[in-house]
């Protein structure tokens, strides 16, 4: 025999809705009978580990006045960037407006420099192509033309009267007359070795020395009529010998005792024994005293 449950009493929509969690009860239904009834509300924000969102701002907390100050502080802020990336800029756009005239003046010394080495190496090569020549001045031309043999039998007497062995065939390598406003235009003897040179400037220096009642002359050389110094001396470049003049007048207005020239290098000296100084440029005699 079966039994049946007595019907339940109608459901009121209205009134179960009105019905408080604390009204509701456990059905037979219910899988779980023995679990409590559902707790309240109020008792259950009560519980901890539950999240509540904060309370919105009102419209009235954010007045007009602090989004102004809130743009006030950007707009500054942003300006004082904007000061700062200005003034980059026109450091810049200053350097760039100098860059030109840098370029231009570098480049001009460039030049200036480019034109002083290229000067200082033709002087220098010309130099080298003297070092073996020696210049004798004021011998008088001769009445009959002259020859390249008759001017090697010049520079052989020469070097008979200054005690020099001298082969004019194997110790000479070129003689001439140079073109000069003299007179008497200089005779360059060209030697074979700087050696031979070296040794005919060092008798003429020695042979001056010795007589110096009658120095080297046109009669050492067996040459008639009046009776002339002869001067041996390097075969300067034209800027070289344009320095040692300007550098013996200075010596004698500014009381320098000594003034001579070496290898194409002008030295001045003060007295005997004190330091020879080097002349390389005529700015160089601007600063002696």
């Amino acid at each position: 025999m079966q039994r049946t449950p007595p019907p339940s009493p109608p459901l009121n929509p209205a009134s179960a809705v009105l019905k408080s969690p604390m009204q509701l009860s456990l059905h037979g239904s219910d899988p779980n009978l023995s679990a409590p009834p559902p707790r309240p509300l109020a008792e259950a924000s009560s519980l901890p580990n539950i999240t509540t969102r904060p309370p919105k701002w009102k419209n009235e907390d954010v007045t007009k006045a602090d989004i102004l100050d809130l743009f006030a502080a950007l707009k500054e802020d942003q300006d004082q960037k904007f000061t700062v990336i200005l003034s980059s800029i026109n450091e810049v756009r200053s350097a760039l407006e100098v860059l030109p005239q840098k370029y231009e003046t570098a480049q001009e010394k460039i030049v200036f420099l480019e034109q002083d080495k290229i000067q200082s190496l033709e002087n220098k090569v010309e130099t080298l192509e003297r070092i073996c020549s020696v210049e004798i001045r004021s011998v008088p031309l001769q009445a009959s033309k002259e020859t390249k043999d008759s001017l090697k039998q010049i520079v052989r007497k020469a070097a008979e009267a200054l005690g020099i062995p001298l082969d004019c065939t194997s110790n000479i390598k070129d003689v001439y007359r140079i073109n000069t406003n003299s007179q008497a235009k200089p005779i360059i003897a060209d030697f074979t070795t700087v050696l031979t040179r070296d040794r005919f400037l060092a008798s003429f220096k020695a042979f001056n020395k010795e007589h110096q009642s009658e120095r080297f002359n046109t009669g050492s050389l067996g040459i008639g009529g009046p009776v002339t110094p002869v001067y041996f001396g390097e075969n300067l470049t034209q800027k070289d010998r344009k320095l040692y003049s300007l550098a013996r007048t200075f010596a004698k207005s500014s009381g320098y005792a000594f003034c001579w020239i070496s290898y194409g290098r002008v030295f001045l000296r003060k007295a005997e024994g004190s330091m020879r100084i080097r002349v390389a440029c005529e700015r160089d005699l601007d600063g002696l005293v």
